[in-house]
């Protein structure tokens, strides 16, 4: 269905709706989903559908959903193209801290195991836009928790990719000392994080 009403950005939408609500807490699912061919089309979606809010919403929810299997991950993250699309839809909506909240936990997932993908993430901008991001909200502890897992997976191992973090530490440091009650979760993704760059 998907492929075929690719133009509509409402019917995209809610097929990935419909696809979250399938695979939630099902594995099995998220398994058939994978094989049935929604890695492929959620990097269509996004590729057609980058600045529509509605669209991105549900297909960075997919991109994590779809992650736990990692044959899926060479999928999603795997290609310039998929990736491309990822980060030109990131920083379409950089304006709405929800979902690019979502995005961030999308990267980890994504990047996890792989360092591959973390490789073709890389070269497509998505160090700048995660960047971007925590720049837009140093105060949105919600956003800095998720963009500190995409930092935290985007720089592993790499001293260019810490480079491209320049100057966010001083951001996620000021979010542990403002905050001593942050949830130990938080705190460790943000010490993480600040340990990285």
């Amino acid at each position: 269905v998907v492929k075929n009403a690719m133009q509509s950005a409402e019917v995209v939408e809610k097929c990935f709706f419909a696809a979250n609500r399938l695979g939630h807490e099902h594995q099995e699912n998220v398994s058939k989903l994978g094989v049935a061919g929604a890695c492929e089309m959620v990097v269509l979606a996004l590729q057609n559908h980058h600045a529509n809010t509605q669209v991105v919403n549900q297909v960075f929810r997919q991109y994590i959903s779809l992650s736990v299997e990692p044959s899926n991950r060479t999928v999603l993250g795997g290609n310039e193209a998929s990736c491309m699309a990822f980060t030109l839809a990131m920083q379409a909506q950089l304006n709405f801290p929800d979902i690019v909240t979502i995005g961030c936990h999308a990267i980890s997932d994504v990047i996890m195991g792989n360092a591959f993908n973390r490789q073709i993430f890389t070269k497509t901008g998505a160090c700048e836009a995660v960047r971007a991001v925590v720049l837009k909200y140093p105060m949105d502890l919600n956003v800095l928790a998720a963009a500190s897992k995409a930092i935290f997976a985007l720089s592993a191992g790499t001293l260019e990719n810490k480079q491209k973090f320049a100057g966010i530490q001083p951001i996620l440091q000021q979010a542990i000392n403002a905050n001593p009650s942050l949830p130990e979760q938080v705190k460790s993704d943000l010490k993480a994080a600040v340990s990285k760059i």
